[in-house]
C-alpha cells in the first residue's frame, strides 16, 4: 500500500508544526545487523531534525544506543519475540514478557514503526499496541499486519543491507540518503605506545561460513613477527575454546585474550587499534563504525556474500574487494549447501597473504611503527646508559653554529679578540 494519501497523511505527523513525531526503528535480531540498520536512524534525523527516534532491540545489544546522540531512546525485547530467544523459557513466562513489551510500546504513543527486520511476533505486538502507520515488508504471510508495505526481495538480492533498511523510507515520502551515524563517547581515545591488531576468530553461529582457527593462528604469529601486539577478542563462552586453539601464542607476552566485553568496552578498544580481522560477524562491523583498518571473511553465495552484507561504508573506506575478502571458485551459488558443495568450506580457502595485502591498502604496515614520545637530545648521559650512546648524541666540537646563531657567535668572538689586544 503506497499512495499519494498515504503519503499526504504521514508528512502531516513528520512536519506537525508543534508536536514531534515519535518513531519507532525495530531491529532486534544480531549486532551486526542492528548496526547496518545506523544509517537509516541518521537519515531520519537529517530529514526529520525535530523527530523523536527510538530503536526496538534484543536486550543484549541496548547498550549501543547509548552511544548514539540521534536516538531519543532504546525499547529492549526482553527475549520473547525470535525463535532462538525463546527457545527454553516456559510458555507463561513468554507470555508475561509478550504483554508487558505490548504495554510498553503502547504508553510511548509512536506514530510510525518502521521494520527494518520484520518476523510475525515483532509485527503482532506492533499491531496490537496501536501505533496508526506501520512499515515493512509485503512479502510475507504477515504483512498484512503492516499498512505501509515494501515490496523489495532481499533474499535474492545483490545490494547492500543498509540500502534496503534505508529504501524503507521512500515509502514515507522521505529521501533514502545514505549518512553514516555519529557515535558519541565522553571520553577521548588512549595513546598507544605499541599498536596493537584485535582479532575475532571464533564464529559461533552458522550464519555464515568461517575463517578457520588455524589460519587465524597463522595470522596472529605473522602480526607477532611483524611487531604487532596481537588481541584475541570472544564472548565469554568462547573463552576455553580460544585458550585451547591458541594456547602456543598466548605464551607469548605480546598476546592477549580478552572475553565477556560489552559493546561500548569492545569499541572503546577497537576505535585505538591499528586494525581488525574477523568473519562476517558484529565486531566486524563495529569496527567499521568505529572507522579503523578491518579485513573480513565471506563466502560466496550471495546471500552471505560480501556485497550483500558489505560493512558500512565512511570517507576512509577502500574499494570492497581489497578488505572484504571471498573465494573465487568458479560457482555461481545463491545459498550454501555445506558439506555437499565439491568447494566447501570455501571461506577456509583464502590465503594469509591476501589478509595482509588487505591491511596494506589501508595502510597498515606490516613492521609495526612503534611510537614513542619525543626527547630533547643534551648529550648527557643518563644513569645506565652507555657512554658511547651518550657521545653519539652530543653535538660535535667543531660543529658550525646554524645559520640564525651565526651573528652572535660572531659577536662573542670580536669581544674576546678587543680583550686581549694590548692598551
Amino acid at each position: 500500500m503506497y499512495t499519494s494519501k498515504t503519503l499526504r497523511k504521514i508528512r502531516k505527523i513528520l512536519y506537525h508544526p508543534v508536536r514531534s513525531p515519535k518513531i519507532l526503528i525495530v531491529r532486534n535480531d544480531g549486532l551486526g545487523d542492528l548496526i547496518l540498520t545506523l544509517p537509516l536512524v541518521a537519515s531520519i534525523r537529517k530529514a526529520v531534525p525535530t523527530a523523536r527516534i527510538y530503536l526496538m532491540t534484543h536486550k543484549s545489544l541496548q547498550t549501543l544506543g547509548t552511544l548514539l546522540p540521534d536516538l531519543e531512546g532504546v525499547v529492549a525485547d526482553p527475549g520473547c519475540l525470535l525463535k532462538r530467544h525463546r527457545k527454553g523459557k516456559p510458555g507463561d513466562l513468554l507470555t508475561a514478557q509478550e504483554r508487558q513489551l505490548r504495554d510498553e510500546i503502547r504508553a510511548h504513543n509512536f506514530d510510525i514503526a518502521i521494520f527494518a527486520y520484520a518476523e510475525s511476533r515483532s509485527a503482532k505486538i506492533i499491531h496490537s499496541a496501536g501505533i496508526p502507520w506501520r512499515v515493512g515488508t509485503g512479502r510475507r504471510l504477515f504483512s498484512w499486519r503492516f499498512n505501509v508495505r515494501n515490496p523489495l526481495s532481499r533474499k535474492r538480492s545483490r545490494m547492500a543491507e543498509s540500502w534496503h533498511n534505508l529504501q524503507m523510507l521512500r515509502y514515507i515520502g522521505l529521501s533514502a540518503e545514505y549518512v553514516f551515524p555519529e557515535i558519541r563517547l565522553n571520553d577521548s581515545p588512549e595513546e598507544v605506545t605499541k599498536p596493537y591488531i584485535v582479532l575475532h576468530p571464533y564464529k559461533r553461529n552458522g550464519t555464515a561460513l568461517a575463517w578457520s582457527l588455524q589460519n587465524f593462528t597463522k595470522l596472529a604469529d605473522k602480526l607477532l613477527k611483524g611487531g604487532y601486539r596481537v588481541i584475541l577478542v570472544g564472548d565469554h563462552v568462547d573463552e576455553e575454546i580460544l585458550k585451547t586453539n591458541f594456547a602456543g601464542l598466548l605464551n607469548n607476552k605480546e598476546t592477549e585474550l580478552i572475553t565477556g566485553l560489552t559493546i561500548r568496552q569492545l569499541f572503546i578498544l577497537l576505535r585505538s587499534a591499528t586494525a581488525f580481522i574477523g568473519n562476517s560477524s558484529g565486531p566486524l562491523h563495529l569496527a567499521a563504525l568505529a572507522q579503523i583498518p578491518h579485513v573480513g571473511f565471506f563466502p560466496q553465495n550471495r546471500t552471505s556474500s560480501p556485497s550483500r552484507w558489505r560493512t558500512l561504508k565512511s570517507e576512509k573506506t577502500i574499494p570492497i574487494n581489497q578488505y572484504l575478502l571471498a573465494s573465487k571458485f568458479p560457482m555461481n551459488c545463491i545459498t550454501c549447501i555445506g558439506p555437499k558443495c565439491q568447494f566447501f568450506n570455501c571461506v577456509d580457502s583464502i590465503s594469509v597473504d591476501s589478509v595482509m595485502q588487505g591491511l596494506s591498502a589501508w595502510g597498515v604496515p606490516a613492521k609495526a611503527v612503534l611510537s614513542r614520545p619525543k626527547k630533547q637530545n643534551t648529550g648527557e648521559q643518563k644513569e645506565g646508559e652507555p657512554l658511547a650512546t651518550a657521545a653519539k648524541k652530543a653535538p660535535a666540537k667543531n660543529q658550525k653554529p646554524k645559520k640564525s646563531n651565526r651573528k652572535a657567535a660572531k659577536k662573542t668572538n670580536s669581544a674576546v679578540k678587543k680583550k686581549k689586544t694590548p692598551q
